[in-house]
């Protein structure tokens, strides 16, 4: 409750935040069960293991929200004034969508040196340390891509706009998804 009376509600965290703090904690224990106890010596600082019996509960699977391809073309074809954030987040989901869901920190690290005859090959920033391949993804420009990119040119060394309008890729992602809200609202989806 609030200094004048308002009560708050705290935001849900979500069932995938039980299993990931929950998950942190097991390894934790774990961790100190291999520091502090020593089976050959008989010495168990940490006797208990509580994540044995009842674990830790899975990750949910994420419902995937898919566009009919009636939403597709009236996102395509809501009326977003230029130079506007709808318009760009417009032409993010759109590249994103012609470039086979590419997502937009990826969209914003672009560089011009990555787009070599209407092929774009870019290491994945989400899984780059984490695989062998650092994700290599290799995409043909289709016709409509390219449009879009050719509107957002950079005359810097990266190949779209996006980083010189925000300062880093999370600011450009929340920008992109405040205007899909707009945008939404202007091709009747209020309800995606």
């Amino acid at each position: 409750v609030g200094k004048n009376g308002t009560t708050y509600r705290r935001k849900s965290r979500g069932s995938r935040a039980v299993s990931y703090y929950l998950g942190c904690l097991r390894h934790v224990h774990n961790a100190a069960r291999l520091e502090y106890n020593d089976d050959d010596m008989g010495k168990m600082l940490i006797p208990r293991q509580p994540f044995a019996k009842g674990g830790v509960p899975k990750m949910p699977v994420t419902e995937h929200r898919i566009l009919s391809i009636a939403e597709l073309r009236a996102v395509m074809d809501a009326p977003t004034e230029p130079g506007t954030r709808p318009d760009m987040a417009k032409d993010a989901f759109l590249l994103s969508f012609a470039l086979a869901g590419t997502n937009t920190i990826d969209l914003y690290q672009l560089k011009k040196t990555d787009l070599k005859n209407a092929l774009l090959t870019y290491n994945r920033a989400k899984t780059d340390s984490t695989r062998r391949d650092r994700a290599r993804i290799t995409l043909k420009v289709l016709p409509m891509a390219a449009d879009i990119m050719a509107r957002h040119a950079s005359d810097t060394p990266y190949l779209l706009d996006f980083a010189e309008r925000y300062g880093n890729a999370h600011e450009f992602n929340r920008a992109v998804n405040k205007g899909l809200k707009a945008v939404a609202q202007l091709a009747g989806l209020e309800d995606v």
